[in-house]
């Protein structure tokens, strides 16, 4: 796992216009994340990367991006002046630009020495085990009480 330090809305924009642009077709790029929501518009214009990870055309599927406390970086498509610059934690993979977020590429990452496989079963392990000792979420747990999570990312027409 990475940091990712000094990205600004732009890039945070562009960040989200590849994963939306993956988002509808099936494939693994789409990004998981938590601290912020994102609304995205299915019928916009995705954004174009060549093979040497140049953007040829910005898309204009992001709606909106908003930080937990209210922040808001993107409003009706735009970046919104003023809004901060944050730190992404992401794969190693990711912050190097794979999977075509060579956007992150030249902002560099500090490694935080686990890997996201480490960080998952780490994750896990703060559930309770089931009888058979797999870690199982509790019915209680309000974070996956619903199908469509919590909120964090919705798609629109």
């Amino acid at each position: 796992m990475s940091v990712v330090e000094g990205v600004t809305p732009a890039i945070l924009k562009q960040v989200f216009e590849r994963s939306c642009a993956s988002g509808t077709s099936g494939g693994g790029q789409f990004l998981q994340f938590s601290g912020l929501t994102v609304t995205c518009n299915s019928t916009g214009d995705a954004i174009a990367i060549d093979t040497d990870g140049v953007i040829t055309a910005e898309g204009t599927r992001v709606q909106s991006i908003e930080l937990t406390d209210g922040t808001k970086i993107v409003t009706a498509g735009a970046v919104v002046a003023g809004a901060p610059t944050v730190s992404l934690v992401t794969t190693n993979f990711t912050a190097k630009g794979g999977d075509n977020y060579s956007m992150l590429k030249p902002l560099g990452y500090t490694n935080i020495g686990i890997t996201y496989e480490d960080a998952l079963v780490q994750y896990l392990r703060n559930f309770p085990v089931d009888a058979d000792g797999v870690p199982t979420v509790p019915a209680s747990d309000v974070r996956y009480a619903k199908q469509t999570g919590e909120g964090r990312f919705t798609w629109v027409d």
